[in-house]
């Protein structure tokens, strides 16, 4: 499939939950409690450096049918396009040892840190095979928003073959993802109660 892929297929009532900048134990312990009482996968886009700092997070993940795929290596979020080609390599290539060693499952998703990408980024997350998904539903969760806030964001715009965005990390100063931990419930009930199967991104693409 390659390029870059915003949405699942549109006939098929399956939407994919994503949670990027994980992990964290704060908020993204908690969100694994949430899908393991709901029985729901998810696909987390973890950064590469908190990966090595919580890898028993990562193994939950796993243990629970979620997918881990690659967010690239540094914390501190940088936009890959500013990057040499030998850094864009490194950061992809850490990441990817990283998921892969913890895990025992390589990667076969990426997301660009922003959602920001060029050919460059694209040719080079190619080399590991990676799918580049992005999203077509945003729950700007990362503004610290409460959660009827973030569902007035996510549920009206849900759709067959929809990406939902939400994060299970912080990566600015002050940033509060309570409201995401408690908007998860209705999401799941909602989007349940309306007919969708929820699943990974890697399931819905039908990767691996």
């Amino acid at each position: 499939m390659n390029g870059v892929v915003t949405n699942g297929p549109r006939g098929v009532p399956l939407v994919a939950l994503t949670f990027d900048d994980g992990p964290e134990a704060r908020f993204t312990a908690p969100i694994l409690d949430i899908l393991e009482l709901q029985g729901v996968p998810a696909s987390f886009y973890v950064i590469g450096e908190r990966a090595e700092q919580q890898p028993d997070l990562l193994l939950r993940m796993v243990s629970l049918g979620c997918e881990v795929g690659s967010h690239a290596y540094e914390s501190a979020h940088r936009d890959l396009r500013a990057l040499t080609p030998a850094q864009i390599l490194q950061t992809l290539s850490r990441t990817h040892e990283t998921i892969t060693r913890i895990t025992g499952q390589a990667p076969v998703t990426f997301r660009p840190p922003f959602g920001f990408y060029n050919a460059l980024v694209l040719s080079t997350a190619n080399r590991f095979g990676y799918q580049t998904v992005l999203w077509d539903v945003d729950s700007l969760d990362w503004q610290s928003l409460s959660a009827q806030q973030i569902l007035r964001n996510v549920l009206p715009r849900v759709q067959n073959g929809s990406l939902v965005l939400m994060h299970s990390g912080t990566t600015l100063p002050g940033e509060d993802l309570t409201g995401t931990v408690e908007a998860l419930p209705t999401i799941i009930t909602d989007l349940r109660q309306r007919g969708f199967e929820l699943v990974t991104v890697a399931q819905m693409l039908g990767l691996r």
